[in-house]
């Protein structure tokens, strides 16, 4: 009569209420999406394991059946010939392969699937083919009469729909639990790009495009899994050491501290991953594909990814991203917006995130190998952006609007506050960069064009109107120049999470308190754009009709409402954080057409008085790029360097105990807080007091612990 869903990531139960159902039910599914473990992560596998208990005093005889249909190549042809299932019994399972004939569809269509179960689970039977385009009878009556299928091998017409079905009885005694587990795999070895929407897709060699073959690629696990049955192998083997280290971490998070909607939030991100991205290889190279959305060609672009804090849970897969944008690479410096060679719609701007991701990467990761490498890269890019957009009167960049620089379809121009204080934060980057790799005239020449930039910002973009004052949108001649951007703090933003600063605190929290007031559109969240009377800028007279939707500025944008909570918290205002984070999460979750699974990137638009004006359909749903897991390190206080890194819990949800969880170069961190107050008092290391302990920053460990081989860090913090 009833079944609940519960849902945290990788995993969904589903539990079933009935007055008719003599025994207690659920099941929970997963697959090993598990942070920092990268060859089961990347499994084609599903698990489903059933939960039985008797609540009775009786024995209860029941039996599962587990069916699955063979699709193999009919969203080419629309035809069934060629499908044929096969039996197999191997290493304790008995299975069943979905398999087809014959070479009437592409390469990169050809697989195969399984499911299976153990042969101990119970009194397991097979039904190898059964109709399931008909009436059904030829599963349900053996299966209903005898809670089986008597291990039959008979096949269906050639031109009908096939399914193979597994059961399994058991016999529960009054009071006896038991689990009965099915797997579900399959294995397409090859992938042609045009399936997911590309169009081009290459590398920029001596200077020229070079397109790869889009047909062809090779799932990154077709070379350790020779087929669906090798893999249903591995999961009958794993499933409950994947099950451990799955429940592991959510225990983990739900014991931490953290509200339930925020623990619910910060899984429901990692979504994307398996939704959106691609390990894959051609001849002896791997590349990690990340699609920009559904309807998007972009392919491991800078911009739209940067967001993501993917280093915090698969760093290795971060630095490969990266990698491959550099190597796209065009010799003027220039960074190529996607890796599907599309050149930056976005001007600078891809330089400019180009330069922030790498700087991050680094100091979480602690690879130097990785800086070593990218290092000659990110001093290119910072001279295009020079050569291409830099002002030598003002030291900052200046866009033409006539030029490429953009915020998707909000155009700017002139001195632009989102476009600046990226640079800032990046010139501060780059010259630490240039410190580590030996190079102090560079790292001055960046510190140089670091202070002039810092005083003509202020001096180009500070607007005070009376009751707002804040760095305005841009300098040029566009309607909306003098609005408040919501990101105009981006820069503040990366500054905060890597340990500097790039202006005056004064001019931030006025700007921050500005943002958070004037562009709050209450239950709705904060708008991207808005004038100081309160009118929602919508279009560009110039290049937009009146009463366009499109336009940014009109918008309210999930990704950067999460950086404004985090940036927030890191200047102090904790509990406007809290409020920034709670709002967003319930304007992305709770709209009836919008799915746990599919955050929208466009959430709802805004008329120009600054009426509501209706919802945007989920659009781009992977858009939002773990943006929540920057808010959860905003939280836990963590500053990584590349001399250490610092830990100051600003949240403290319980307001005495919490828990945070990281990975910072090799090393686990687990970090819990004791005491109410708000002053550090004193802490210890793997329960030995820890001397790097200070009231403002914080506790410290220095690079080195971060290095090596992998440990787990115990790190207890003392607050009165």
């Amino acid at each position: 009569s009833n079944a609940y869903c519960y849902s945290l990531p990788p995993a969904v139960e589903l539990r079933y209420v009935d007055q008719d159902l003599p025994y207690e039910l659920s099941v929970t599914g997963y697959s090993p999406l598990i942070p920092h473990d990268y060859e089961n992560s990347n499994l084609p596998v599903a698990v489903f394991v059933y939960h039985l208990k008797n609540p009775t005093k009786e024995p209860l005889e029941t039996s599962i059946a587990f069916s699955f249909q063979n699709n193999i190549g009919w969203s080419d042809t629309g035809k069934y010939q060629g499908t044929f299932n096969e039996v197999f019994r191997e290493q304790g399972l008995l299975g069943i392969l979905l398999r087809r004939n014959g070479t009437d569809i592409p390469k990169d269509h050809r697989g195969e699937l399984a499911i299976a179960a153990p042969e101990n689970a119970g009194s397991v039977s097979y039904l190898k083919e059964w109709d399931a385009g008909g009436n059904g009878s030829d599963f349900f009556t053996p299966f209903s009469s005898e809670g089986g299928f008597g291990n039959h091998d008979t096949s269906v017409a050639s031109d009908r729909q096939k399914a193979g079905a597994i059961a399994v009885k058991v016999i529960l005694a009054p009071g006896e639990s038991k689990d009965i587990p099915f797997f579900l795999t399959w294995h397409y070895s090859k992938m042609d790009l045009r399936d997911m929407g590309v169009t081009s897709f290459g590398t920029i060699k001596d200077g020229k495009e070079v397109p790869f073959d889009l047909t062809g690629w090779s799932q990154r696990f077709a070379a350790r899994y020779r087929n669906a049955k090798s893999l249903i192998s591995k999961a009958a083997q794993s499933y409950a050491q994947w099950w451990k280290a799955i429940h592991e971490f959510h225990s983990g998070m739900a014991s931490s501290g953290i509200p339930e909607w925020l623990v619910s939030r910060y899984f429901h991100d990692l979504t994307y991953i398996p939704g959106y991205t691609f390990w894959m290889n051609t001849g002896e190279e791997d590349y990690f594909l990340v699609q920009e959305g559904q309807f998007g060609n972009g392919l491991g672009n800078g911009c739209v990814e940067g967001y993501n804090w993917l280093v915090l849970m698969w760093p290795k897969l971060e630095l490969q991203a990266i990698r491959q944008i550099a190597r796209n690479q065009w010799p003027s410096g220039e960074t190529a917006q996607t890796l599907a060679l599309w050149r930056g719609s976005h001007g600078t701007l891809e330089a400019l995130w180009f330069t922030s991701r790498t700087y991050q990467a680094y100091v979480w990761t602690q690879d130097r190998e990785f800086l070593d490498y990218m290092w000659p890269y990110v001093k290119k890019t910072i001279q295009y952006t020079i050569d291409k957009e830099f002002d030598p009167q003002t030291g900052l960049t200046k866009v033409n609007f006539e030029g490429v620089n953009s915020y998707d379809s909000w155009r700017m121009d002139g001195f632009t506050a989102y476009g600046n204080t990226h640079w800032l934060a990046c010139l501060k980057m780059a010259e630490k960069m240039a410190t580590i790799q030996g190079e102090p005239q560079v790292a001055r020449q960046y510190r140089q064009l670091f202070e002039k930039a810092q005083s003509s910002f202020i001096e180009k973009l500070w607007v005070n109107s009376g009751k707002w004052a804040y760095f305005k949108l841009c300098t040029g001649k566009v309607w909306d120049a003098d609005a408040s951007m919501l990101e105009q703090l981006i820069g503040v933003y990366w500054a905060d999470h890597s340990g500097f600063e790039i202006l005056p605190q004064n001019y931030v929290k006025t700007a921050l308190d500005t943002i958070y007031n004037l562009n709050s559109m209450g239950q709705l969240g904060w708008v991207c754009g808005r004038f100081p009377d309160g009118r929602v800028p919508l279009w560009d007279r110039e290049v937009e009709l009146p009463g366009s939707k499109l336009q940014h500025s009109g918008r309210n944008r999930g990704t950067a409402q999460w950086q404004l909570a985090s940036l927030l918290t890191t200047q102090g205002r904790t509990r406007d954080g809290v409020r920034a984070a709670e709002l967003i999460y319930n304007l992305e979750s709770t709209r009836k057409e919008v799915s746990l699974w599919t955050y929208p990137y466009y959430l709802v638009y805004f008329h120009e008085d600054g009426s509501f004006g209706g919802y945007f359909p989920p659009l781009f749903p992977s858009y939002p790029r773990m943006g929540s897991w920057g808010y959860y390190v905003a939280c836990a206080g963590l500053v990584p360097t590349h001399e250490g890194i610092f830990i100051k819990p600003r949240v403290r949800f319980e307001g005495s105990n919490q828990k945070y969880l990281a990975h910072w170069g090799i090393a686990d961190l687990n970090i819990t807080t004791r005491g109410g107050g708000e002053t550090i008092v004193g802490a210890t290391v793997d329960g030995k007091e820890w001397k790097n302990v200070d009231a403002r920053s914080g506790v410290f460990l220095p690079a080195e612990m971060g290095q090596g081989k992998g440990r787990r860090i115990n790190v207890e913090i003392r607050y009165q």
